[in-house]
């Protein structure tokens, strides 16, 4: 009878060890998955602005968002091209600054596959109560996290 409780005991110690050890490996792949996914690998910030003024006007440089001169009531696009190499990236962008209210975005929060592009546009609405020789600037922010 005591045999019989040792092997009981024994199988009992032996089970707890083996639910133990498989607990810990699942939390730990849970925890790794958990923080990978939702892992920020880069962030790119781009400057923008314009001048709200009584005739259109634009600006091509390239070294931000220039959106030029808009008349009130009047309205701009600029296009963004979003590039990713070897990992499957989710893309959120968001606008800041004092121009932020007045800035609308295409397409947000999406998915890019490894080794490919996508294009979106930046919009811009200029109000009809905006006053004129007024600038207004602001940033995008495009994060890029690993996705599934």
């Amino acid at each position: 009878m005591l045999n019989m409780m040792r092997r009981i005991d024994m199988k009992t110690s032996l089970l707890l060890v083996v639910l133990a050890v498989s607990l810990s490996v699942l939390a730990s792949l849970v925890f790794f998955w958990f923080f990978n996914i939702n892992t920020v690998y880069d962030v790119k910030m781009f400057s923008m602005d314009l001048t709200v003024m009584s005739t259109m006007g634009f600006h091509v440089g390239d070294d931000a968002i220039h959106f030029g001169h808009i008349p009130p009531g009047g309205g701009g696009m600029k296009e963004m091209h979003i590039e990713v190499g070897k990992r499957r990236t989710v893309v959120w962008i968001e606008a800041e600054g004092n121009i932020s209210e007045w800035i609308s975005i295409s397409e947000n929060d999406f998915v890019v596959e490894p080794f490919s592009n996508k294009s979106i546009e930046v919009f811009v609405n200029v109000p009809d109560d905006a006053p004129l020789n007024t600038y207004y600037e602001g940033n995008i922010t495009v994060l890029l996290k690993n996705a599934l």
